[in-house]
Formats: C-alpha cells, sequence, structure tokens
C-alpha cells in the first residue's frame, strides 16, 4: 500500500483534539471518557504519534493522529483493551505493512477483538493476525462509519456531525460546514453578534438546516468546556 507523506495541514493542539474526541464519543451508556485521560492517551502515544512533526508546536498533533485517536477511544468504548489496540497496532504495522494501522484499513470489533482484512482474509489483529472464520463476518460491527476514505483505504476527512466536516486540506482542518469552506466557528460568531439564522443563511447562501446543523455542534464545543 502507498503512503501519503504527512502534510502540515490539520494541526491540532492536544486540548482541541480531546475535546473534539469527547464531544463525538459514541458511548452507548452515555458516558464520556475524561479528557484529561485523552489528552494522556495522546500524550503517551497509546498510537503512533508524530507531535514531532511540527517544529516548535510539540504539543500539537496532526489531522491523521487525531483520527487515530478517536478510533481508539471508540474501541475502548466497545470493551477492546490498551493491550490488544497496542498488539494489533504492532501486527498490523509491523507484519501488515500499513503506516498508519488505525486510518488505513477498514477495522471492526466483536467480542472484544478488533478485525481487519489481510490478504484478502479476515485476520484478529488483535491477536497477531490470526485468521477468522467468515461467519463472524455478519456480528462484526464497523468503528470508522463517519470517515471518508480515498482509493488507498486512508482517512482524508471526518464527519463528526449532520453537514459538518473536518478536513486537513479545508480552512487547516477547522470544523466546517459540508460542502463549503465556511468554518462553524464564523457561524457561531455571527449569531453570537445577534444575526438571526435567517440573516446568516441569506448572506452565505445556506440552508436554515445548515445553519442550526453549524449552531448545533458549536454548542456541543462550548458545553464541553463549561
Amino acid at each position: 500500500m502507498a503512503i501519503h507523506e504527512e502534510t502540515f495541514e490539520g494541526i491540532y493542539g492536544v486540548p482541541e483534539a480531546a475535546k473534539l474526541i469527547q464531544i463525538t464519543h459514541p458511548l452507548a451508556n452515555g458516558h464520556t471518557i475524561p479528557r484529561t485521560r485523552l489528552q494522556y492517551w495522546i500524550n503517551t502515544s497509546v498510537a503512533r504519534l508524530r507531535p514531532a512533526d511540527f517544529p516548535g508546536q510539540q504539543n500539537c498533533i496532526s489531522f491523521r493522529s487525531l483520527i487515530s485517536m478517536r478510533l481508539i477511544s471508540i474501541l475502548r468504548a466497545q470493551g477492546v483493551s490498551l493491550e490488544a489496540i497496542r498488539t494489533s497496532e504492532s501486527w498490523l504495522r509491523g507484519v501488515a505493512g500499513i503506516d498508519w494501522p488505525f486510518i488505513s484499513k477498514p477495522l471492526w470489533t466483536y467480542s472484544s477483538e478488533l478485525f481487519t482484512e489481510f490478504q484478502d482474509k479476515l485476520v484478529v489483529a488483535s491477536n497477531h493476525g490470526q485468521q477468522a472464520m467468515d461467519f463472524i463476518r455478519e456480528w462484526l460491527e464497523k468503528i470508522d462509519v463517519d470517515l471518508l476514505f480515498d482509493q488507498e483505504d486512508l482517512a482524508y476527512a471526518w464527519l463528526p456531525q449532520e453537514d459538518v466536516r473536518i478536513d486537513p486540506k479545508i480552512q487547516l482542518g477547522k470544523p466546517c460546514l459540508a460542502g463549503t469552506r465556511i468554518p462553524t466557528s464564523t457561524i457561531w460568531n455571527k449569531a453570537d453578534a445577534g444575526d438571526s439564522v435567517d440573516v446568516i443563511a441569506g448572506l452565505y447562501g445556506l440552508s436554515i438546516d445548515h445553519v442550526n446543523h453549524a449552531l448545533a455542534w458549536e454548542r456541543r464545543l462550548v458545553a464541553a468546556d463549561s
């Protein structure tokens, strides 16, 4: 598999990255992973992160690292242990030759195990690539349903909420309204200044739903800080 060179687009401070992961965490029991724990995972490189990619920005991570940690948080929520996650990453990188294991291949979970495809076979990445029986496929749960993948199976954008897109090539990776280059923060600032939803929609040529979805996303960000 050809691997893209890491770009300098989409740079996120560790607290910012942890907040983005925290507010979108799909825990069925309604709980969230504490932001301090997410920051610890990022700082201690539970996955292979690259804070040193950005000279003078040691407390920042890339879009790929952000998405890696996002998927790791989902795996933890589904009962996959940190040991199994590290085993999966080591096998996927060392044996399968995948440079970014958690954003470069379709991944599934079942019964606290992590599955992927290797050489056209279903394997248990969390068990050093042991081949799995095909009938298990009907029980597998996909974990990367809110990502967009390119032809090389590499995630290039994240859709954390309806009409919201995070793409490192658009506005330096800031959350934007999908299909536009308008940051959701711009919509929020207009509303905060007193502009109505109708006025904002007319100003930017957006639908009312687009504006409301942008405001809903920004409210989640604000609520996370309260």
